[in-house]
């Protein structure tokens, strides 16, 4: 899992999608097939890693949206929440407007999610406030997106609308019950376990 740093301007998205080839150039050796996972807002980066992995010679060999965003293909990170999910993206413009983080995981709501102290404790040690420019500016899409086989897995009703829209492209799609956004930290291996089973439909369906 990278650390997406970037230094408070934009454009976040390329700074992160840099975060995110640095981090496997420094662990896995060129040549070897990815998949890659996504999470929530990373998503949003599945439209631009393609090109700049098989540039630096490696072979996506498929693509897994867990429980996250589609690439939005050229609108901004609020657009695509106001087309996909538009009371989330009231909720964003309202906390915008009044300098409030967002998404506002408190203590009391992660408890549920998370429930291991020192686990909720990291996750919320991570959470950073982005500024408005982080939700304004617009991320690319390549135009061959997608370019490797892809799935979803969904595990929260926030991102229903990715499931939905996975099944009308024709991608294997795995739910989740729960609405547990952070599932991963609370029961890893089930999403393990789903992760490796979606990866091996995700390639047999792209080879058929």
């Amino acid at each position: 899992v990278p650390d997406l740093v970037d230094d408070g301007s934009p454009p976040f998205w390329r700074q992160h999608a840099r975060c995110v080839v640095r981090s496997i150039a420094e662990n896995i050796p060129p040549g070897r097939p990815l998949v890659l996972v996504a999470h929530s807002g990373a998503g949003q980066l599945l439209g631009v890693l393609g090109p700049v992995l098989r540039d630096a010679g490696y072979r996506v060999a498929a693509e897994i949206l867990a429980d996250a965003g589609l690439p939005p293909g050229g609108r901004s990170r609020l657009e695509q929440l106001g087309d996909d999910i538009p009371g989330v993206a009231d909720d964003l413009k309202d906390a915008l407007d009044d300098g409030a983080p967002f998404p506002s995981w408190d203590e009391e709501t992660l408890r549920s999610l998370v429930p291991d102290d020192g686990r909720r404790q990291r996750l919320r040690d991570e959470l950073r406030m982005q500024p408005v420019s982080y939700w304004v500016e617009r991320i690319p899409t390549s135009v061959g997106w997608p370019d490797a086989p892809v799935g979803a897995l969904i595990f929260s009703d926030r991102f229903a609308g990715t499931g939905e829209a996975a099944q009308e492209h024709g991608w294997p799609v795995r739910r989740l019950d729960g609405d547990n956004h952070f599932l991963a930290l609370a029961d890893e291996q089930l999403v393990a376990d789903e992760l490796i089973d979606l990866t091996a439909q995700i390639v047999e369906a792209g080879s058929s």
